[in-house]
Formats: structure tokens, C-alpha cells, sequence
């Protein structure tokens, strides 16, 4: 009898150990001036977004209404670092990645409301149920979900860089010759 509850003594402290399957935390860091960690409870606080999706899965078609912070809210707030040139937020990319650590990027000219304004949002409830799997990423568009990640773990602002330097134009140097005969 002692043994038997030496096991479930142990199993109990093992599974109290084990962190839940979709924690309720999302990062926001890379190139922001404000990184911080976001509750749903936080989100929840920001104005909610819904929207109506259809895509298609590897187990079916999937129709739902999501509810959600919009992405580029949550950004906004985390005010990202950009240079001082002209359309350096046109160069910025967010990527968000699962708990598992599979990731897709956005980019923020997608999200932005001067520009496409797509209304990409962090939800936390589907259908008006909390989602079990944590928050996800929905992006309104995509046929097949391959952005719609579960369990979002972080969301990272990166710039990609200072614009290309302009290439003047000028002469173009002819090819090489060519031998049809051989060497």
C-alpha cells in the first residue's frame, strides 16, 4: 500500500512539474523599443477584432470567426525601431513562431492601415470559445493556412536592412566571346 502511494505521490509532483501544452504568453522583442511579454488577459484589453475565415487544412475545410488583438496593434505599442530613411517600415518583417518552432513571417506593410490594412490578429477565442491550443495567428487571405500558426511563443520585429544603394546607369560591358569550335 506504502509503494502504491509512493507512485501516485511521484506522478502527481512529475505532472504538477510539466508546464500546460499552450502557455497563455506571447514575446514581443527584435527590433522594438518596448519588449515585454503579452498576457491574453493584455490583449484582451486592446480593442477585439473579429474575423470571418475560410481555409483549407490537411484535415478539412475550416470556417470560423476569430476574435482577437490586431497584430498591428500589439507591434505598435512594442514601437518598433526604424531608420530615419523614406519607407524603412516598408522594410520591416514580423515573424511569428510556435511553441514548437515553426514560423512565418508578415510583413508589416501587409498589416499596416495606411497600406493593405489586412486585419491580421493574435486571437484568443474562436467562435467565441477560448481557443485550446493557445493564441493563433490569423491571417485573413490565405487559402491554406499556412500561416495560421497555434500556440504563438513569440512575435520578433526585424528590419532587413538599409535600402539597396541606387545603381547608376551606364554602359554595359559586352559578353565574352564565345567559341563554337572548341579550345
Amino acid at each position: 500500500m506504502r509503494r502504491v502511494f509512493r507512485v501516485i505521490t511521484a506522478a502527481v509532483a512529475l505532472c504538477s512539474a510539466i508546464p500546460a501544452f499552450a502557455d497563455d504568453t506571447v514575446a514581443i522583442d527584435g527590433q522594438v523599443n518596448h519588449p515585454r511579454q503579452w498576457t491574453i488577459a493584455d490583449l484582451q484589453n486592446l480593442a477585439p477584432t473579429k474575423v470571418r475565415v475560410a481555409f483549407s487544412t490537411d484535415h478539412g475545410d475550416v470556417e470560423a470567426v476569430y476574435t482577437g488583438a490586431l497584430l498591428w496593434s500589439v507591434i505598435s505599442q512594442a514601437a518598433p525601431i526604424d531608420t530615419p530613411e523614406r519607407g524603412a517600415s516598408l522594410r520591416r518583417i514580423i515573424m511569428v513562431t510556435a511553441s514548437d518552432g515553426y514560423a512565418v513571417a508578415v510583413a508589416s506593410g501587409e498589416i499596416d492601415p495606411d497600406l493593405e490594412a489586412k486585419q491580421v490578429i493574435i486571437a484568443y477565442a474562436m467562435d467565441g470559445k477560448p481557443i485550446p491550443q493557445g493564441l493563433q495567428l490569423v491571417v485573413p487571405g490565405d487559402r491554406n493556412a499556412g500561416r495560421a500558426i497555434r500556440d504563438v511563443a513569440q512575435i520578433t520585429v526585424v528590419n532587413l536592412g538599409e535600402k539597396p544603394k541606387q545603381v547608376l546607369p551606364g554602359p554595359v560591358p559586352p559578353p565574352p566571346p564565345v567559341n563554337r569550335w572548341g579550345p
